[in-house]
């Protein structure tokens, strides 16, 4: 355990916030007082609990971590393991209730259909689906993991147009 861990971003949008932000570093370094590599994204969360990009775009609202999977953990390479066992692992080593600024994803098992249809339902922008038993590698050369967008995905208009005016390049 370390008491300031070295939390590095990788990928994302450049100019969203990030941990190394000096308004979020003691936030997640509290949060999260391990040494690991977690895989998951900075969002911005709404009254319902939905991810809104435009406001993480504009720094207009503290973001949370959305971890998704774990793939080192003090000392232990965790890329080989199954999906299952490394979510297991990672909800292991995340707050319990306490924490505003970190939850895990579950995985769900069986009901990918009817989740799908609750996610866009909710006007989500889709799900990855994974298989429970991969590892955090290439299969085959191939991702075992996809990502099914919600057609009707609303905040989907204007979002390249919003990144493009934050850098200038429009």
């Amino acid at each position: 355990m370390t008491e300031s861990p070295d939390i590095r971003p990788r990928g994302g949008l450049p100019s969203s916030p990030s941990p190394r932000s000096p308004r979020t570093v003691p936030v997640y370094g509290k949060a999260l007082p391990i040494t690991a590599i977690l895989d998951g994204e900075l969002v911005v969360l709404d009254d319902q609990g939905r991810a809104h990009f435009e406001p993480l775009l504009r720094h207009k609202a503290q973001p949370v971590l959305h971890v998704f999977d774990i793939v080192w953990s003090e000392d232990r390479d965790l890329r080989d393991l199954p999906l299952l066992e490394r979510k297991s692992i990672l909800h292991d080593l995340l707050p319990r209730g306490g924490s505003n600024v970190v939850f895990g994803a579950d995985h769900v098992v069986g009901r990918g259909v009817d989740f799908f249809r609750a996610v866009c339902e909710r006007d989500c922008e889709g799900v990855v689906a994974k298989l429970a038993q991969s590892p955090y590698r290439l299969l085959r050369g191939r991702s075992p993991w996809v990502k099914v967008r919600n057609p009707n995905y609303t905040q989907i208009d204007g979002r390249w147009d919003l990144f493009l005016q934050r850098h200038g390049r429009r």
